[in-house]
Parts: C-alpha cells; structure tokens; sequence
C-alpha cells in the first residue's frame, strides 16, 4: 500500500544538517539543500521520502534527520499505533539516539570525547493520553537515555536534543505563550493541542538529560551537561538568549 503524505507533514519533517548549520524545509523544494522533503504531488515527493529513515546521508556531508511533528502523529490525545507505525514505517523511529566519539591513544582507558545525538518524541510526553502504552515507551526511552549518560561533571561530551515542541516558556517571553487544550471526556479527555512543554515535563528534559539542577552542591554545581536543545512547533518565532555574567555571584542564580 502506498503511503500519501501530505503537505504539512513535509512541512514539519523536513531537517537537514550541514556541520553545525540547521535549516528547516518547507513546502516546496528548497535548492539549496539536497535533503529538502517536498509536499504530496511532487515528482521528488517518492524519491525523496523512500530515501529517508530517521538518520540518512544526502551527499555532499549533508544528513538528514526526520523528527515527528504534531501534523504527522497529533499531540497526546491523537497518537495512536497506526499513527505512529505510518510514520516510523516511512521517516524512522520516533524516539531513538545515536553516539560518536573519537577514540583515545592505545593504554587510555578514560572515554575519548563524544557527541551524543537524540530524537525525542515529545508529542506524548503530557497526560492525558490515549494510547498509555505509547506514552510509556516513551518515558521508558528517556529514563534509558538518562541511566546510560555519562557523569555531569565530564566535559569532554555533548548531548545535542532534537524534538517538537518547544520547552515552557512563561507567557511573554515568546509571542505564543503556554496553551493547552483537551478533548472532551467522550472522546477520551486527552491533550488537543499545546504550544509548548508543560513545566513538569520541561524540568524532567533539564534534569534528568542535561542534569541541570537549582542546587549548587549538585554535581557540576547545578550547571548540568553540554549540549543544545533544538525544537520546532513555534511559528510565530521567539529567540531566547541566557546569559550569567561572570561576574555575578553564582549563589544569585538559585
């Protein structure tokens, strides 16, 4: 059976990397880059979507990674197993990770510097739900990711997050402030539609991957891992910039 993707699934699908420069595809080829996903009725549409499995090279250094989107699996209240077979069966999985690293002289035995990449789908990551075993899988993938990282005060690794939606923001920050709606109890009471994280689950992404912490006799001094987290999900925009002077008493930060 042939699978026909829509507009707005390319739309939100699309990601390319090149070294350490992101671009977001959209609905029409861009000829810039070669991973470009084009909307349903393309000539490239088959080509391109058939070459794609969560992690694939393009050519020319490019890869491309493919990261579930509200208009390819719904929010939590939609996800179901057909959803979400239909686009892992097409893009890859929805939750997975990848590792490099270089590798030390012979006779070291410490781990040579890393890089540590993971596709977070974080479209179930709020109750209610309506598949709970989805959602559990879900959580079962972070807290594997979270007992398998390397000590927080190792500074010779990064971890790079790639996932939907964006964390909490307070209202103001950005032009969407937080916003979630729910389906009706008949048709099962779970989350409809969401700007952004909740609180919960935002702090559950900073501490439990990142090991951030607003105490400062945790390791690293509450400072947590390296690394950047990259979203999609707003479109209105909002650049954010977090900035401790060096000057600043760090006790202030708490």
């Amino acid at each position: 059976m042939t699978t026909i993707l829509p507009t707005s699934t390319a739309r939100y699908t699309g990601l390319c990397i090149l070294h350490t420069s992101l671009s977001l595809s959209g609905g029409e080829r861009d000829t810039g880059t070669e991973c470009s996903i084009v909307g349903a009725g393309s000539k490239t549409s088959s080509r391109t979507t058939s070459a794609l499995r969560s992690w694939a090279w393009t050519g020319n250094g490019r890869i491309a990674i493919d990261i579930a989107g509200n208009h390819d699996i719904g929010y939590a209240g939609d996800i179901t197993s057909d959803r979400l077979q239909r686009f892992e069966r097409v893009f890859g999985k929805a939750n997975w990770e990848t590792r490099f690293s270089l590798p030390f002289p012979l006779g070291e035995s410490q781990e040579g510097p890393g890089l540590r990449f993971i596709v977070l789908n974080s479209l179930n990551l709020e109750t209610p739900a309506r598949d709970s075993d989805i959602q559990a899988d879900t959580y079962k993938f972070m807290n594997d990711i979270i007992s398998s990282l390397r000590p927080v005060e190792d500074k010779s690794s990064g971890t790079k997050l790639l996932t939907h939606l964006p964390l909490y923001k307070e209202a103001g920050v950005c032009v969407d402030g937080p916003y979630f709606t729910y389906y009706d109890e008949q048709y099962g009471a779970g989350v409809r539609e969401q700007n952004h994280l909740s609180y919960d689950a935002s702090v559950n992404i900073l501490q439990g991957i990142y090991g951030m912490s607003r105490n400062m006799e945790a390791p690293g001094n509450g400072f947590g891992r390296k690394g950047i987290i990259l979203t999609g999900h707003d479109h209105e925009g909002c650049s954010v910039h977090h900035h401790l002077p060096e000057s600043q008493d760090h006790a202030s930060r708490a």
